[in-house]
């Protein structure tokens, strides 16, 4: 047997050529998860979240199984009362949420996620897949789960020994703390419209962290779709979290706001913002981490203006062409002499012409996933990671010539981007208004 480190929080072990297993599921793990067979079981001991560090995140290792490995299941082995938290959890991440609110907003966000629903073969005639064609959860008994020839313990609460005849290796799995530098970063001005970068690649580009970004106006932050060392970046280079004003989640897809829980931990009065169906399932997905007590997320409208007066901004959206709701979002800021400037951001959504023209697609969903970002003056946009995500260039045809385009969710770089418009970049500050 061969162990592998992948950090404090996460261990692989090589069994022979076929059979590996992993212990612990941090964010983002897989991406370095080489040198051996892709693990399709899952050792989990009794800590989800570590100071916000999530130590159970299932769904990417999941997707990688299926996806990219002939739709093959993935074993989670847990304590009882994780698996009774992962399972809904990871429903709503992979199919939608159960219901939907009877009003034309929601039923098109319900007709899309029918729409993209995963079936059977990926046929679009095919059954639609459920939670057990993905994964099934299995516990330990009395602590101990067999597995072929080898024997797994839990030796404690995240400890664990794997047996192989006389051969044996154990291991602790713990959190990772953080150190910063207490540096204060120098600021843009209050005038002006700063974007800066944290991550821009997707769930499984192994070169880079996942996306998330942030707006700087008037001397307050707006931070999006925190990846998981967002915390970590804000932290180390000197933003003021006095300064942070909200942060906004598109949707529940953990590459997309597996940053969030470290926010919380640290600072559990910072207002979270998310769209109507996407508030309900970040909601729900907070409380079974982190219990019922925790504070309420700010619930926008899709389809009507809100005027956030703590940012001084007025904020329109919508529901994307996504598997599980997911939001676009337009934000009308304003320099000191009232000139305004629109800014958008679409979190996962697929953009595909062949798929608006035919028969079945609503005119009123095509009217409005092609114009909504009409006039905004600068789109930062994810750039595709699969089957149900955009190709830029299908999406560019619909871009103004004078607006600014900035990618992200791409394993791409600017050496080798797109027609048009610039893949973010880790660390930069760029200067759009």
């Amino acid at each position: 047997m061969k162990l592998f480190k992948i950090n404090e929080m996460c261990y692989c072990v090589a069994v022979d050529e076929s059979l590996t297993c992993v212990f612990g599921s941090p964010p983002e793990w897989i991406k370095r998860a080489g040198g051996f067979p892709f693990p399709s079981y899952i050792f989990l001991g009794d800590t989800m979240l570590f100071d916000g560090s999530n130590f159970c995140e299932v769904e990417f290792p999941i997707y990688r199984n299926f996806f990219f490995n002939k739709q093959r299941k993935t074993h989670i082995i847990a304590p009882r009362r994780i698996n009774e938290i992962l399972k809904p959890i990871l429903e709503e991440a992979i199919f939608g949420p159960a219901d939907y609110e009877k009003n034309v907003h929601s039923e098109k966000a319900a007709y899309y996620a029918d729409y993209l629903a995963l079936r059977e073969g990926f046929s679009p005639s095919g059954r639609k897949l459920h939670l057990p064609d993905f994964a099934s959860f299995e516990t330990y008994d009395n602590d101990v789960y067999k597995l072929g020839f080898i024997t797994i313990r839990k030796t404690g609460s995240d400890s664990f020994m794997i047996s192989k005849g006389k051969e044996e290796l154990a291991f602790d799995l713990q959190g990772i703390t953080s150190a910063f530098s207490g540096k204060k970063k120098d600021r843009k001005g209050d005038n002006i419209l700063v974007l800066h970068c944290f991550g821009s690649g997707d769930g499984f580009s192994p070169a880079k962290e996942c996306s998330s970004f942030m707006i700087e106006y008037r001397g307050k932050l707006l931070l999006f779709d925190p990846n998981y060392r967002s915390f970590d970046a804000f932290m180390e280079e000197g933003f003021d979290i006095a300064d942070l004003a909200g942060i906004f989640v598109s949707h529940i897809h953990a590459d997309h706001e597996q940053g969030l829980y470290r926010f919380l931990h640290a600072f559990p009065a910072l207002p979270v913002y998310a769209v109507g169906e996407a508030a309900k399932s970040l909601e729900k997905k907070i409380r079974l981490l982190l219990g019922p007590d925790v504070i309420a997320i700010r619930k926008l409208p899709p389809g009507i203006s809100t005027v956030l007066d703590e940012i001084g901004a007025e904020v329109f959206c919508d529901y994307g062409f996504h598997a599980i709701p997911s939001a676009m979002m337009k934000f009308r800021f304003f320099d000191v002499r009232g000139t305004e400037h629109v800014f958008g951001y679409s979190g996962d959504t697929l953009y595909d012409p062949a798929r608006f023209q035919e028969e079945r697609f609503p005119a009123s969903c095509r009217e409005s996933l092609e114009h909504f970002f009409d006039d905004a003056q600068t789109i930062v946009h994810e750039a595709g990671a699969g089957l149900i995500h955009t190709d830029p260039e299908d999406l560019i045809p619909f871009l103004r010539d004078e607006q600014k385009v900035f990618w992200l969710h791409t394993n791409r770089t600017n050496d080798d981007g797109f027609s048009k418009g610039w893949i973010l970049e880790k660390g930069r500050d760029i200067i759009i208004a």
